[in-house]
């Protein structure tokens, strides 16, 4: 990231933040033609339809729940294998 110009980070951080707003939650599929309008989102192929908020969202969440640390999700993998709950920090404290 060093060799990185201002110019370049400040695209590649603009593209990142425009895919949750045009991908589809349903097939995942991204097209900008998906956003009708500020508060619609309606797929021109898989004809999914949602408020445009909500789906980005659902696609935000989606992306955090999958790009979890690998420590978190070995931690996580092991409470399910043993079939304990999860406790988060600070809770019950």
């Amino acid at each position: 990231m060093a060799g990185w110009s201002f110019a370049q980070l400040r695209a590649f951080v603009a593209y990142k933040a425009t895919v949750p707003i045009r991908q589809c939650f349903g097939c995942k599929a991204i097209d900008k033609r998906n956003r009708p309008s500020q508060e619609q989102f309606s797929h021109v192929r898989c004809d999914h339809r949602d408020h445009a908020d909500l789906n980005a969202s659902k696609n935000v969440a989606y992306r955090a729940a999958v790009s979890l640390p690998i420590v978190s999700m070995l931690v996580l993998l092991k409470e399910l294998a043993s079939g304990t709950s999860l406790v988060l920090q600070g809770e019950g404290a």
